[in-house]
C-alpha cells in the first residue's frame, strides 16, 4: 500500500505543478521588472548579493531595511561620503564583509561569485552589459524620487522574499509624505527656499543648485516652500550659482547642504562673508545648515525621509508644533534598522545636536 502511495505521489507531483501554471524551473527563478524598466531573473532567494558602483551609501541604506541583507550581502562599495561611516551600525558582522572601491570594474565584481549584484540604474551603462555577459543576474534600482522609493522597495521585498517587510515600509514612507503634504497645504503663504549645496575642492568653495526634478525639489514644495531655483537651474545635475544670482532671488530662507564639510564650517563661511549680511534670511536668522549625522538628510538617501520632517517645521512651525525631531530620529533609526536607542543618542544625536537644537523663527 505505502509503495502504491508513492507511485501516485511521484506522477500527481507534475501535474499540481502544470495546474498552478509554473514549472520546475520558474520555482528556482524570480523574475521582475528593475529600476529601468529591464526584466531581470535572478535565482530565488540569492544567497550572495553584491551592492556595487557609485552613490552606494543610497543602495545599502534601502537594502538593509530588510532583516536578511546581512546574512545575504557579501560585499559592497564605500559608503563613507567624509564625515563618517554608519553602515557598522547596520550590519553586526560588517567586518566580514568585501569593501570595494565604487569603481570597482566588472572583473573585481564578478571574482566574489555573485548571485546578484545590485546597481544604481545611472550605473548600468558602465557595469551593467559587462556583467550580464559574465552571467551575472543584475538588478537596477533609482532610489532617487519619492516614487522610486516606493517602487524600489517593493523590488527588494521580491529579493527577499519579504514583501510583508516592504509593504510596513512603504506604508511607513508614505504617511510621512501623506502627512506633511497634508499639514504644509494648510499654510497661508509659502516662503521662498533657497537650498544651496556647498562644495570645498582645493581650497575654492562653490555653491550649486539642483535639478528642478531632484529630491531637494520634492522636498522644499512638499513642505510648504516655494523653490526659487526652479526657472534658472539649465543642463543637469547640480549647478554652480554665483553670489549676484542669490541676491536677486533674495529668498526667505537659505538651508546650506554639505556631504562632506561639516554643517559648522559651511554656516561659518557664510557668516564671515559680508555679501550674506544684506540677505533678507541672513538678516533674520533663517540661513541654516540642513541636519545630517553620517550622511546629510538633502539627498535621496533614505534620510530624506527625516529631512522632509524638520524642514516643513522649520519652514511652518506654526503648523508642526508636536514635531518632535529629536524623537523621531530616535525612532527612525530604531524601527527602521534595529539600532538601540542608545546608541542613537550616543553616536547619532551629538552630529545633530545644532541643527535639532530650536525653530529657526
Amino acid at each position: 500500500m505505502k509503495r502504491t502511495m508513492c507511485i501516485f505521489l511521484l506522477v500527481l507531483a507534475p501535474a499540481l505543478l502544470f495546474s498552478a501554471g509554473m514549472t520546475e524551473e520558474q520555482t528556482d527563478t524570480v523574475t521582475v521588472t528593475d529600476g529601468l524598466s529591464r526584466e531581470v531573473q535572478f535565482s530565488r532567494n540569492p544567497q550572495r548579493i553584491v551592492l556595487a558602483g557609485r552613490a552606494n551609501l543610497f543602495l545599502t541604506n534601502a537594502v538593509y531595511l530588510f532583516e536578511d541583507a546581512s546574512s545575504r550581502v557579501k560585499a559592497l562599495a564605500q559608503t563613507d561620503q567624509g564625515l563618517g561611516d554608519s553602515f557598522v551600525y547596520l550590519d553586526s558582522s560588517h567586518e566580514k564583509k568585501t569593501r570595494l572601491s565604487n569603481q570597482a570594474g566588472a572583473e573585481e565584481i564578478a571574482a566574489l561569485r555573485p548571485d546578484l549584484v545590485i546597481l544604481k540604474d545611472s550605473m548600468y551603462p558602465r557595469l551593467g552589459d559587462q556583467l550580464e555577459a559574465l552571467s551575472i543576474p543584475v538588478l537596477t534600482l533609482g532610489l532617487e524620487s519619492y516614487e522610486e522609493y516606493i517602487r524600489d522597495i517593493s523590488l527588494l521585498g521580491e529579493v527577499f522574499e519579504d514583501p510583508d517587510r516592504a509593504g510596513q515600509i512603504t506604508s511607513y514612507f508614505t504617511d510621512i509624505i501623506e502627512h506633511t503634504a497634508q499639514i504644509a497645504a494648510q499654510a497661508s503663504e509659502k516662503p521662498s527656499v533657497l537650498m544651496l549645496y556647498y562644495v570645498q575642492r582645493e581650497g575654492a568653495a562653490a555653491f550649486h543648485i539642483p535639478p528642478p526634478d531632484w529630491i531637494q525639489t520634492f522636498m522644499t514644495e512638499t513642505a510648504g516652500g516655494r523653490a526659487v531655483w526652479t526657472d534658472r537651474h539649465t543642463g543637469s545635475g547640480w549647478q554652480v550659482v554665483n553670489f549676484e544670482q542669490i541676491a536677486q532671488w533674495d529668498p526667505d530662507m537659505v538651508f546650506l547642504i554639505s556631504y562632506a564639510v561639516p554643517s559648522s564650517v559651511v554656516k561659518k563661511v557664510v557668516e564671515d562673508s559680508l555679501l550674506w549680511r544684506n540677505l533678507r534670511a541672513f538678516q533674520n536668522g533663517h540661513v541654516l545648515p540642513f541636519p545630517g549625522d553620517f550622511h546629510s538628510w538633502a539627498q535621496s538617501d533614505i534620510r530624506w525621509f527625516l529631512g522632509i520632517q524638520w524642514l516643513a517645521k522649520q519652514l511652518h512651525p506654526d503648523l508642526f508644533p508636536d514635531t518632535d525631531m529629536h524623537e523621531l530620529t530616535v525612532s527612525f533609526y530604531r524601527d527602521l534598522y534595529g539600532i538601540p536607542e542608545e546608541t542613537v543618542q550616543r553616536l547619532f544625536m551629538p552630529r545633530l545636536k545644532e541643527e535639532l537644537s530650536g525653530i529657526s523663527r
